[in-house]
């Protein structure tokens, strides 16, 4: 299980990504868990509340689910 807390600039969350990706491939256990903040959303529409910005990670999340 991996419990993450992501920082809030795009460049730093997509190496996280790129790195638990990594990590992702090498394991020797099916099963992989990981939860926390990943202070993005895949799309506009999960936002709820607070102000309304763009969704400049929403690809780089989208992408991580469907290769993970």
């Amino acid at each position: 299980m991996t419990n993450l807390c992501f920082p809030q600039e795009t460049i730093h969350k997509a190496e996280i990504l790129d790195t638990l990706s990594e990590l992702n491939s090498n394991r020797l256990y099916p099963l992989w868990i990981s939860g926390g903040d990943f202070n993005m959303i895949a799309r506009m529409e999960e936002k709820k509340g607070g102000r309304r910005r763009g969704n400049r990670d929403g690809n780089i999340l989208k992408d991580f689910i469907q290769n993970n």
